[in-house]
C-alpha cells in the first residue's frame, strides 16, 4: 500500500489565504479571514466504480493558522484514482463515542456539546465592499435529526494523485449571500443550507 499527502488550500478572488491578511480584488471589495477550520472526514479513491484506497477511519481537522502545511493523508494501491470523495464534518457514530482526543480534542475548539456535537466549520473574517466592512461568523455543524450538517463531496481527478484540494471561500461567501446573515452559531436549517454550498464551493487544483 502507498501513501500520498494531499494538501488543501483555501482561495479566494483565486489568491492563497493567509490568516489576518486581507485579499482585494481590483480595489473595489476586501476579504480578510480570521479564522478557517473544518473537518475532513471519510476520504476515498476511486477509480471509476471501484473504491481503491482512502482514508476510512482517520477524521482530519484542516487548520490554517498552523504553521506546518495543510494536509491529510490517503492510502492506495499502485493504482491511479479518476474521483475523490470526502465528507466535511463528523459523523453521528464519532459524535457519540467520546473519543475526544487527537483531531476530536475538545481543546482545539471545535466541539459544542454532547447534544450539538462538533463543529463541522469554522468560518470567521471581514468583508469589505465600497470602503464599509461588515463582519462575518459561521460556525456550522450539528449531527442529530434534523440538523445533520455532514456533507459528501466528489471531485473528478484529472491526473491521478498529483492534486491539490482547493476551498474557493469566495465562491462560498457568494452563493450564501453574506450580506443577508452575517452570522450562524449553531444547528438549524439555516446551517443545513449553509452546509449545502460548502460543499458545492471545492474544487481540484493542478498548479
Amino acid at each position: 500500500m502507498l501513501y500520498a499527502q494531499v494538501p488543501v488550500r483555501a482561495t479566494c478572488f483565486k489568491q492563497i489565504i493567509k490568516p489576518q491578511t486581507p485579499i482585494s480584488k481590483e480595489g473595489e471589495a476586501f476579504i480578510q479571514i480570521d479564522l478557517l477550520r473544518f473537518y475532513i472526514s471519510h476520504c476515498y479513491l476511486y477509480r471509476d466504480a471501484q473504491k481503491i484506497g482512502g482514508s476510512t477511519d482517520s477524521i482530519y481537522l484542516i487548520d490554517f493558522e498552523q504553521p506546518k502545511p495543510v494536509q491529510f493523508e490517503l492510502d492506495h494501491p499502485n493504482l491511479v484514482p479518476n474521483r475523490l470523495q470526502f465528507c466535511i464534518g463528523v459523523d453521528s457514530i464519532s459524535s457519540c463515542l467520546g473519543a475526544y482526543e487527537g483531531a476530536l480534542d475538545p481543546l482545539n475548539g471545535m466541539y459544542w456539546s454532547w447534544q450539538s456535537g462538533y463543529i463541522n466549520l469554522k468560518l470567521e473574517g471581514t468583508y469589505a465592499l465600497n470602503q464599509q466592512k461588515e463582519a462575518f461568523q459561521y460556525h456550522i455543524g450539528g449531527y442529530q435529526y434534523p440538523y445533520n450538517a455532514l456533507r459528501t463531496v466528489e471531485l473528478d481527478l484529472e491526473a491521478g494523485l498529483d492534486f491539490i484540494l482547493c476551498l474557493k471561500v469566495d465562491l462560498l461567501l457568494e452563493l450564501w449571500d453574506w450580506k443577508q446573515t452575517k452570522q450562524l452559531m449553531r444547528p438549524c436549517l439555516s446551517a443545513l443550507r449553509f452546509a449545502d454550498i460548502l460543499a458545492q464551493s471545492f474544487e481540484i487544483s493542478y498548479d
